[in-house]
């Protein structure tokens, strides 16, 4: 929900055009809200969908929705007027910019009043089996209880099965580690600079 609020005040800078600095902090806000979005969601799918379900389009959806995503904005770069004296005028950029306010409040208003909890893997990880059910319950309306409890004990059976020396590392150790910087400095080039 943070970074919908970021992505939000990103697109209203923009939008306001004060002046260039204003757009600037403006895009630098919402493009890095758009980055924290692509890297979470196949996060949250993983951790809400059972494996058995991912092959049914959820693996995929993220992709197919980034790449909507850039086919709309690509056509709505077809509205923008190509002769200078109306491309002088034109505030079609403020439609484009403004755009993804929409989506963002519809995405802020699901998870502050339908995804309220955890991801299910969260509570399943940390015992709350209970909340974990009627979470899966909510997103899975058509499943039996007994089948929610199997997903459930099948998502507990496969952490337990996790070893236990997977550590997480931080971003420093991501940057400055050998095992890690190159791969890493690659990655954030790479999301820089396209």
């Amino acid at each position: 929900m943070t970074f919908q609020l970021v992505g939000i005040t990103g697109s209203i800078l923009s939008l306001a055009g004060l002046n260039f600095p204003c757009i600037l902090v403006g895009r630098f806000l919402f493009g890095m809200s758009a980055g924290v979005f692509v890297s979470m969601c196949p996060v949250i799918i993983e951790h809400t969908v059972p494996g058995k379900y991912m092959d049914n389009g959820y693996g995929s959806s993220t992709n197919i929705a980034i790449n909507l995503g850039v086919a709309v904005n690509m056509s709505l770069g077809l509205l923008i007027p190509l002769e200078e004296e109306e491309l002088a005028t034109s505030q079609m950029w403020r439609f484009i910019y403004g755009l993804p306010i929409v989506f963002l409040l519809i995405g802020f208003l699901i998870n502050l009043l339908y995804l309220t909890n955890d991801t299910v893997k969260h509570h399943v990880e940390h015992g709350e089996l209970e909340i974990a059910q009627e979470e899966m319950g909510r997103i899975y309306p058509e499943m039996t209880e007994a089948e929610i409890k199997n997903e459930v004990s099948a998502m507990q059976a496969e952490m337990a099965g996790e070893t236990e020396d997977t550590e997480s590392i931080g971003i420093c150790r991501a940057f400055s580690d050998v095992n890690y910087r190159g791969a890493s400095w690659v990655c954030a080039c790479l999301a820089v600079f396209m």
